[in-house]
């Protein structure tokens, strides 16, 4: 082999090592956005039923308070499946995390824009929503009645009782989660399947 040729493919070699070096850093960056996607969204996400998580309502509900403040009212409307751990007894824990599944589902495709929803935890959901007064009601409204008609896969007919109150002036988050959460309970202690304005 003469001197050039040695050269040359010294030069290729060097070449191709670089070109994996390469590959190998693009792939090991590409991997560790991918991982910091995945578990940055999985923060924020309900693992059984996909719809935001308590952490993901805590920042939108900060977010929301701050936009009150410079007029951009708000409704919450707390909501939760009546008699739900009779369900789990009667049917089983499966059946229970597919009523889950199942209302989550039902909701998540009935919201409209400004709609923000989440499960707070175990059978408990809420709704931000732009509306306020008696279209807040209207709308807790319309998904108990979506809730009251729909049959769920192992269960059959279920109902929700809801609580929905409006921002006021000088609410926090606990403020409002508290007027929600008593609206909720008399519509549980006056019958449950109900929608109770506070």
């Amino acid at each position: 082999m003469t001197p050039e040729s040695i050269d040359s493919l010294t030069q290729f070699h060097a070449a191709n090592i670089v070109y994996i070096l390469v590959l190998f850093y693009a792939q090991n960056m590409f991997r560790a956005f991918t991982e910091r996607d995945f578990f940055k969204k999985h923060a924020y996400i309900d693992s059984l039923t996909r719809v935001a998580n308590r952490h993901q309502i805590d920042v939108w509900l900060e977010e929301r308070l701050e936009a009150a403040e410079d007029g951009r009212a708000f409704s919450i409307i707390f909501f939760d499946i009546d008699l739900f751990k009779k369900v789990n007894d009667d049917f089983g824990h499966k059946i229970g995390d597919c009523v889950l599944k199942e209302l989550s589902a039902i909701v998540s495709g009935n919201l409209t824009d400004g709609d923000l929803f989440g499960r707070w935890g175990g059978e408990e959901f809420i709704l931000i929503t732009d509306n306020t007064g008696g279209q807040a009601y209207e709308k807790a409204e319309h998904f108990r009645k979506m809730v009251e008609n729909h049959c769920f896969k192992g269960a059959g007919s279920l109902t929700a009782s809801f609580g929905v109150t409006d921002y006021q002036s000088g609410d926090n988050i606990d403020s409002l989660l508290n007027r929600a959460d008593e609206g909720l309970y008399v519509s549980k202690n006056s019958g449950r399947n109900k929608v109770t304005v506070n």
